[in-house]
Protein backbone atom coordinates (compact mmCIF):
# COMPACT_ATOMS: atom_id res chain seq x y z
CA UNK A 1 0.00 0.00 0.00
CA UNK A 2 1.58 3.50 -0.99
CA UNK A 3 0.91 7.02 0.46
CA UNK A 4 -1.22 7.40 -2.54
CA UNK A 5 -3.31 4.81 -1.68
CA UNK A 6 -3.34 5.77 1.67
CA UNK A 7 -4.61 9.57 1.03
CA UNK A 8 -7.07 8.55 -1.38
CA UNK A 9 -8.70 5.99 1.71
CA UNK A 10 -8.71 8.73 3.98
CA UNK A 11 -10.02 11.24 1.26
CA UNK A 12 -12.72 8.68 0.68
CA UNK A 13 -13.78 8.12 4.58
CA UNK A 14 -13.91 11.90 4.61
CA UNK A 15 -16.50 11.86 2.35
CA UNK A 16 -18.25 9.22 3.10
CA UNK A 17 -18.30 10.87 7.23
CA UNK A 18 -19.62 14.57 5.40
CA UNK A 19 -22.15 12.75 3.60
CA UNK A 20 -23.19 11.32 6.93
CA UNK A 21 -23.12 14.19 8.89
CA UNK A 22 -25.49 16.29 6.38
CA UNK A 23 -28.07 13.48 6.56
CA UNK A 24 -27.96 13.44 10.19
CA UNK A 25 -28.86 17.34 10.47
CA UNK A 26 -31.22 16.84 7.76
CA UNK A 27 -33.08 14.06 9.73
CA UNK A 28 -32.72 15.93 13.03
CA UNK A 29 -34.05 18.94 11.38
CA UNK A 30 -37.16 17.14 10.09
CA UNK A 31 -37.71 14.95 13.30
CA UNK A 32 -37.88 18.84 15.26
CA UNK A 33 -40.18 20.59 12.91
CA UNK A 34 -42.36 17.44 12.99
CA UNK A 35 -42.43 17.55 16.50
CA UNK A 36 -43.17 20.65 16.33
CA UNK A 37 -45.71 21.36 13.65
CA UNK A 38 -48.02 18.19 16.13
CA UNK A 39 -47.46 20.49 19.09
CA UNK A 40 -48.79 23.21 17.55
CA UNK A 41 -51.49 21.11 16.03
CA UNK A 42 -52.51 19.66 19.52
CA UNK A 43 -52.20 23.61 21.57
CA UNK A 44 -54.01 24.71 18.73
CA UNK A 45 -57.13 22.11 19.09
CA UNK A 46 -57.46 22.97 22.79
CA UNK A 47 -60.73 25.03 23.59
CA UNK A 48 -58.66 27.90 25.89
CA UNK A 49 -61.39 29.56 28.06
CA UNK A 50 -61.20 33.29 29.62
CA UNK A 51 -60.61 33.26 33.05
CA UNK A 52 -61.24 36.87 33.72
CA UNK A 53 -62.99 38.13 37.31
CA UNK A 54 -62.08 35.34 39.02
CA UNK A 55 -63.02 35.62 43.17
CA UNK A 56 -64.80 39.04 42.52
CA UNK A 57 -67.82 39.16 44.77
CA UNK A 58 -68.34 35.48 44.08
CA UNK A 59 -70.01 33.62 46.33
CA UNK A 60 -69.12 29.85 47.07
CA UNK A 61 -71.70 27.29 46.03
CA UNK A 62 -69.74 24.43 47.86
CA UNK A 63 -72.04 23.88 51.25
CA UNK A 64 -70.11 21.95 53.96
Amino acid sequence: MTFGDLAAQRRRGRRVAGWLAVTLVIIVTLAALGAYWKLRSVWTSINHVAVGDLGKGHTSTTTR
